[in-house]
């Protein structure tokens, strides 16, 4: 569930107050997996709950939007995985002891032209706190996303980089570039994404030793009706 209500401090200016509950149920992997040797289920595990605050401020003309969020999640039972006791495996589920808290700001911003746009956002994390395993709970400092959406009649092409700052000595940051095109039909819309263009070498934060897929290609049609 969520709720919120709005105030318009001038008729470009909007704050904003956001408050809700989010439940997330385990994945079959994460309750029954056996034949992986890096990561063993847990079927005691139970939802994990996250209640958040969203205070924000927007900014929005004829061609230009800009948007300020803090954000306060508190996380109840949260789903990680933990060093495993059983030699078998490196790491196993569970939910975390104690509630876990992520402070932060989120800044958005875009611009429109004629037949082009550029956005970019920047994330900055604040603090966590209740973090009972140091290993599994990095997060970085930054986050970041920049790019420019090309339009022209009913087609259009995005290409953008997104990236983070340093975790820790084991982790560094990255900046990964992505391409996206969107072509909207009688049929539908049909669309191809390539990320991680360059097909860069990104390390698992909660695994340094596991590397996250690289360059993905994402190809698909949707039809509303």
């Amino acid at each position: 569930w969520s709720a919120g209500i709005s105030r318009i401090l001038n008729p470009k200016v909007k704050f904003k107050l956001t408050t809700g509950k989010s439940v997330r149920i385990p994945s079959f992997e994460e309750l029954h997996v056996r034949n992986n040797i890096i990561y063993r289920g847990n079927e005691n595990l139970t939802y994990e709950k996250v209640y958040s605050v969203l205070p924000s401020v927007e900014y929005s003309s004829d061609s230009v939007d800009i948007g300020v969020t803090l954000y306060y999640n508190f996380i109840k039972n949260l789903i990680y995985r933990r060093p495993s006791q059983n030699p078998r495996y490196k790491y196993e589920w569970s939910n975390a002891n104690h509630p876990i808290i992520i402070k932060g700001l989120i800044l958005n911003a875009k611009k429109k032209f004629e037949n082009f746009e550029i956005f970019g956002g920047i994330g900055r994390k604040f603090k966590v706190q209740g973090s009972e395993d140091v290993e599994y709970f990095w997060y970085p400092r930054w986050k970041g996303v920049v790019g420019v959406t090309l339009f022209s009649g009913n087609k259009s092409l995005t290409i953008w980089g997104h990236g983070i700052s340093r975790v820790n000595k084991d982790v560094s940051g990255y900046f990964v570039g992505n391409v996206s095109l969107n072509w909207n039909t009688e049929l539908g819309r049909i669309f191809a994404k390539v990320e991680n263009i360059f097909d860069k070498k990104i390390h698992y934060r909660a695994n340094p030793e596991v590397v996250e897929e690289g360059r993905t290609l994402w190809v698909g049609l949707e039809y509303s009706f």
